[in-house]
């Protein structure tokens, strides 16, 4: 699946990168509503739609980290995503 965005290269805090994610969703949400009062429909749906095809990724691994210890560290590889406790 596509993942846009912040990835980073080296460990980062499992807090942080949920912050920062549900932060981004929320931001691009905000947007897709102001276009909804300037634009066509049609474009402000397949807008939220691309958002939402795009988040989901991110939103995935946070879901099934959530049972997960939340002072963990997080390691994104090229086809894993690896949590590591401290």
């Amino acid at each position: 699946m596509p993942w846009q965005g912040y990835m980073p290269e080296q460990y980062v805090g499992y807090s942080t990168f949920s912050a920062i994610q549900f932060h981004v969703m929320w931001i691009g949400f905000c947007f897709t509503i102001v276009f909804l009062f300037f634009s066509p429909p049609a474009f402000t749906f397949s807008l939220l739609f691309w958002h939402i095809w795009l988040a989901v990724p991110r939103l995935w691994t946070l879901y099934l980290l959530k049972r997960e210890r939340k002072d963990g560290m997080i390691k994104f590889n090229k086809q894993d995503v690896s949590y590591y406790q401290q």
